[in-house]
């Protein structure tokens, strides 16, 4: 991937990270990548000829995905990647959930109980 910044990566507890979006500096973009920590050897320590990149998702390459975004929130629930947020043209307030289905990736916009969400502010 270019280098970039306020993107986000998770740990996907499987010996892999996934590293979602953020600001090129030439465009904000809602790409996925995962990369592949695990060396064949466990335990061994990872050297950087065994980081490998794969591109999950790019631009535009799904009608129903974020939109480019960057100062995102991401974070992980049984092995789901979560986005939560960020900017773009605008302010985000929208929750992505990502999943894989089969050798497909598929973003659902995940629903969110606004009403508990407001009750436990009140508190």
């Amino acid at each position: 991937p270019v280098p970039r910044h306020d993107g986000t990566m998770v740990d996907m507890q499987n010996g892999s990270l996934l590293m979602f979006g953020g600001d090129t500096y030439r465009s904000v973009v809602n790409d996925l990548w995962r990369m592949d920590v695990r060396d064949q050897e466990e335990y061994r320590p990872v050297q950087e000829e065994c980081v490998r990149w794969v591109l999950l998702s790019r631009n535009g390459s799904s009608i129903l995905s974020p939109s480019p975004r960057r100062s995102h929130s991401a974070f992980v629930i049984n092995g789901n990647l979560f986005i939560f947020g960020g900017i773009s043209n605008t302010l985000n307030s929208t929750i992505w959930r990502h999943n894989y289905f089969g050798a497909q990736i598929v973003w659902i916009i995940a629903q969110v109980n606004v009403s508990f969400i407001l009750a436990d502010m009140w508190q």
